[in-house]
């Protein structure tokens, strides 16, 4: 039955041999916690790793699920400013992607690029994805958005807590080139446009330390607000204490990461070659 299957595929110009794609690279976070302030400013890469299968494909467009995981994190500690530096606050997270996507090949629609040997080509998509920012306090690592630090949940605030699951579009460019007829290489490097501004735990205002004390707790508040930890014996008790409205993160400026890798893709040219004989026989 299967081989019946693939012969009947080889011998339509409209059936599709699937194309899988194994990801190895890394992630990297763009945001409040980057170490400039600066749009383009991103922070050290983490490890990630992901797979896509291809559901149709022709020559321009190729279409495919694909699911990624990978960690971003950001530290006012490696900050260039010093404001930043005072301010102290620090995030990581997992990130897990599932999503849907498009590659249109440029060389396909830009035929002079083949003699270069490169498919150079643009991705964008669609994903649904996962992050839970924790900092390390006291030598254990908390979760960051059960606690509402800025005043979220909290009967003081208007503020709803932040969804962990979340939608964002990718958007990247990349190229690959054929290591056997089988087998391709590729490298590419695709943003992730978010719809959030809470990837880190930092968005908005600071809540007053003295309402957020009483309104969330101890835990909430120190959290909050990162910059006693700092303190030296020059400083006096109040240098560290914040008011509500005092400015924590920058709301405008959204939140991003981006994905950088190396991946090899299996296009099963073999098995559909093999049809192509079995047929002919």
């Amino acid at each position: 039955m299967i081989l019946s299957i693939v012969v009947f595929c080889a011998s339509r110009s409209d059936c599709q041999v699937p194309k899988v794609k194994v990801y190895a690279g890394s992630m990297h976070y763009m945001g409040d916690l980057s170490p400039f302030d600066h749009p383009l400013s991103f922070s050290k890469g983490h490890f990630a790793t992901g797979v896509s299968y291809t559901l149709v494909s022709n020559e321009i467009a190729s279409y495919f699920v694909r699911f990624m995981h990978g960690k971003v994190s950001g530290s006012d500690a490696l900050s260039g400013s010093s404001v930043r530096q005072k301010r102290n606050l620090s995030f990581e997270s997992n990130i897990d992607e599932f999503g849907v996507g498009v590659e249109i090949s440029l060389t396909s629609l830009m035929p002079a690029i083949k003699k270069y040997g490169l498919d150079v080509y643009l991705t964008v998509g669609t994903n649904l994805f996962h992050f839970n920012p924790k900092a390390y306090y006291q030598g254990s690592l908390i979760e960051l958005q059960p606690l509402g630090t800025e005043g979220q949940g909290s009967s003081s605030s208007y503020k709803a807590p932040y969804k962990r699951w979340q939608i964002n579009f990718p958007m990247g460019v990349g190229a690959s080139f054929n290591l056997s007829p089988s087998v391709s290489m590729a490298i590419e490097i695709a943003p992730r446009i978010l719809m959030t501004d809470y990837l880190d735990d930092v968005s908005t205002e600071y809540v007053g330390t003295t309402e957020q004390l009483q309104a969330q707790g101890v835990l909430t508040t120190s959290l909050a607000n990162r910059m006693g930890e700092l303190a030296t014996a020059a400083n006096e008790p109040d240098d560290f204490v914040v008011f509500t409205g005092q400015t924590r993160g920058n709301v405008s400026d959204k939140d991003r990461y981006f994905f950088s890798s190396i991946h090899f893709i299996s296009h099963f040219s073999a098995v559909k070659d093999l049809a192509k004989k079995i047929k002919r026989n």
